[in-house]
């Protein structure tokens, strides 16, 4: 890469974020509908084969390939490369912008023929198409986008186009676990956004994750420490904690049902999902996430009426 493509580059390196191009103030972190994707992008594709199209067409005017380019007609090259450039950042195409300066440092240092021209607008053209091709888009249906959340700390827009904190909408209820369970924000959203792209088992992995934050705040409750703890250590010791309560602290049943529920809940997950999940003797589809999903949810509220979180063993 020669000094003009480089510096040509440089000037086009700036991320996305920063420049401006998403329309009605749109959050680059988030998800784009359809119809705003087209908004955002139609234009710069139809704009690229356009601006092709006018320097073909400009070049072609004349009769003697060999002649050098007047200053006329390169003044009108120049400018059209340099709107290329710009809409292939826009794009996000490196090698197209790196052409477009590769040509603009090269006319700079002399001036081109028309035949020169037209070969490297050809060429240019067919990378254009090629980088194109090799861009992908990620379809997500509505009642999936719901689940997807931008990073943590990130505001941004939802799919109806209402303000949010960056929490997925379809886990609205997790904003009153992570007041008291900060830390399993982070591994809700990530088990929202694997829900969102159809990662199932990724989602229900994220879920088990969330529940390590209960386990820990309801052994610490109840006084529990184990050494080198795995779940069902945990769980058994939890277990016998609350039979010796129950049996030698007459002020212990006030708080007897919320531990066993709370117990029991931990047990069926364990046996259910977990050992499942974390062992890849199970793959889990749509509503089978769900069902989780909701329960983890449904769960964590329930300890976060009494329970809050504490170091991690």
């Amino acid at each position: 890469m020669n000094h003009e493509t480089l510096d040509f580059a440089r000037e086009y390196a700036h991320p996305f974020k920063q420049v401006g191009w998403l329309p009605k103030k749109l959050d680059p972190d988030g998800l784009l509908s359809l119809n705003q994707m087209l908004e955002v992008y139609a234009a710069e594709y139809v704009n690229i084969g356009m601006e092709i199209q006018s320097i073909s067409g400009h070049i072609s005017a004349s009769l003697v390939p060999d002649d050098q380019l007047s200053d006329a007609d390169y003044s009108v090259v120049r400018d059209a490369l340099h709107r290329i450039g710009t809409q292939a950042f826009t794009l996000n195409l490196p090698v197209t912008i790196n052409l477009v300066g590769a040509a603009l440092g090269s006319y700079k240092r002399s001036a081109p023929s028309y035949g020169q021209v037209k070969n490297d607008i050809a060429n240019l053209g067919k990378v254009v198409k090629a980088e194109l091709d090799a861009l992908r888009f990620f379809s997500i249906p509505p009642e999936r986008a719901v689940y997807y959340s931008t990073p943590p700390g990130v505001s941004g827009i939802d799919w109806l186009g209402e303000p949010t904190d960056g929490l997925g909408e379809g886990l609205d209820k997790v904003r009153d676990v992570s007041k008291k369970f900060p830390p399993a924000e982070e591994e809700f959203r990530e088990a929202g956004n694997c829900f969102a792209f159809e990662r199932y088992t990724a989602c229900v992995f994220h879920l088990m994750r969330v529940l390590e934050y209960g386990l820990a705040s309801l052994a610490s409750a109840l006084g529990v420490t184990v050494t080198n703890p795995n779940w069902h250590q945990v769980l058994t010791a939890c277990e016998n904690q609350i039979k010796t309560l129950g049996a030698h602290d007459p002020n212990w049943k006030q708080n007897e049902q919320f531990y066993n529920t709370a117990a029991l809940e931990f047990r069926h997950f364990q046996r259910a999902v977990r050992n499942h999940a974390a062992h890849a003797h199970e793959k889990y589809v749509h509503d089978d996430a769900k069902i989780v999903m909701d329960h983890v949810v449904s769960f964590m509220q329930h300890l976060a009426t009494r329970l809050m979180e504490v170091p991690m063993p």
